[in-house]
């Protein structure tokens, strides 16, 4: 059944009829949409988040391709726009889930030793104690302030918490541990290297946990700023249906956002197109724009105007609709094809017959009778050559006997 109570098509049967409206470029055009969104979220997302980019950036550019591709296809329907968003959802929260389990899974059993600019991080644990080992070079590889290349002041900064959800290998966090360690707690080692080892007594049990290690100097200014560092994760017991517990809330997230932001577009886009029509139809009832299929010339393709018999372009007869036909109180037609022709014109734009003075002109009045006549008069208002039995010029449309 697709029809309601009122006798109206239900919102499925509205669906399957805009999707039946599709041509097969149209067709191809939606589903290249949604798969070209796939990949941007799925692979080229993680990218940019890892090289430090706004993420924001490709959850836009996810929506414009979903937006933008079907609506330069020409595909207006919301409907079908929604329906493409949809697909695209559930296959971006299914790969975001379990597209990336294994992988991650894998990758975050253990904790490499992580190496940046002048900091070097151990990691080791004995009996559920977790514990870091920082080496730090204040004069190593010009990460120094002063002329001779040390640190006038430095300082370890580390940041540390469970992970929250993991969106498309993205890892966030939301409740962090600071800890601050002053170049007092390291001791000197070889080759202008300092040392210490940090103990986490709170680390996060059964998650991810993700730890940023910074050296920050003071500035010409005296602030402190993040010289150099190094971010990693720390497995500290998670289970497996935890993980894809976490891909699955960060999937739902980022769709979630991506979303808001689709149907915000859609919604707008949906009232000014309403409004646009409100305005053609107006214009069309006053007589001011030609109906949809109209406003152009069948053979040339140029733009009409309401009123217009003959195309400017190529000369090609109009045909107008009849409601869009001036109502006349006498009007001229061929006799050879019955199309509507201007009082002074030589030939039928339609039919090419030729007209001369003595040819006899069928004249329609008012009371619809029916004369003929092969004279033809000046009309007193307009000039213009008329039947010489019309009692309205078919020019001007004024009266012209009394």
């Amino acid at each position: 059944m697709t029809s309601n109570a009122e006798g109206g098509k239900s919102i499925i049967g509205g669906i399957r009829d805009d999707f039946k409206a599709l041509s097969t470029k149209q067709l191809i055009a939606v589903i290249l949409a949604v798969a070209v969104s796939l990949i941007v979220m799925t692979v080229l997302l993680p990218v940019l988040g890892s090289i430090g980019m706004s993420v924001c950036l490709g959850l836009l550019l996810v929506v414009i391709i979903l937006y933008m591709v079907p609506h330069l296809m020409g595909i207006w329907s919301g409907k079908v726009k929604s329906i493409a968003f949809v697909i695209f959802a559930v296959l971006a929260i299914l790969i975001g889930t379990f597209g990336y389990g294994s992988s991650m899974d894998d990758s975050y059993e253990t904790v490499d030793n992580e190496v940046a600019t002048g900091v070097t991080i151990t990691y080791s644990e004995t009996d559920g104690t977790y514990a870091m080992t920082f080496s730090v070079s204040p004069t190593g590889a010009g990460i120094g302030t002063t002329e001779a290349g040390a640190l006038e002041s430095w300082r370890v900064f580390v940041a540390y918490g469970p992970t929250s959800m993991i969106a498309y290998g993205l890892i966030s966090a939301s409740d962090y541990t600071e800890v601050y360690l002053a170049s007092d707690q390291f001791t000197a080692t070889s080759g202008g290297w300092y040392q210490t080892t940090m103990t986490f007594d709170n680390m996060a049990e059964g998650n991810f946990n993700v730890i940023y290690v910074y050296v920050q100097g003071t500035n010409d200014e005296g602030n402190w700023e993040s010289i150099t560092g190094v971010g990693m994760t720390y497995d500290s017991g998670i289970s497996s249906g935890d993980v894809y517990a976490q891909m699955f809330y960060g999937a739902i997230y980022l769709v979630v956002i991506c979303a808001i932001m689709f149907f915000v577009i859609l919604g707008f886009s949906t009232l000014m197109r309403r409004s646009a029509t409100k305005t053609r139809q107006k214009m069309e009832s006053e007589g001011r724009l030609y109906p949809q299929g109209y406003g152009r010339c069948k053979d040339c393709g140029a733009m009409v105007l309401p009123g217009e018999v003959v195309c400017r372009k190529c000369g090609a007869y109009i045909d107008v609709p009849e409601e869009m036909r001036p109502k006349k109180k006498d009007f001229v037609t061929c006799s050879e094809c019955g199309a509507e022709v201007p009082a002074d014109a030589d030939a039928c734009p339609r039919c090419g017959a030729r007209f001369d003075e003595a040819e006899e002109v069928e004249v329609e009045h008012v009371d619809g009778s029916v004369e003929t006549t092969t004279d033809s008069i000046a009309c007193p208002h307009c000039g213009g050559s008329i039947p010489a039995n019309a009692g309205w010029c078919p020019k001007c449309g004024k009266k012209v006997k009394e």
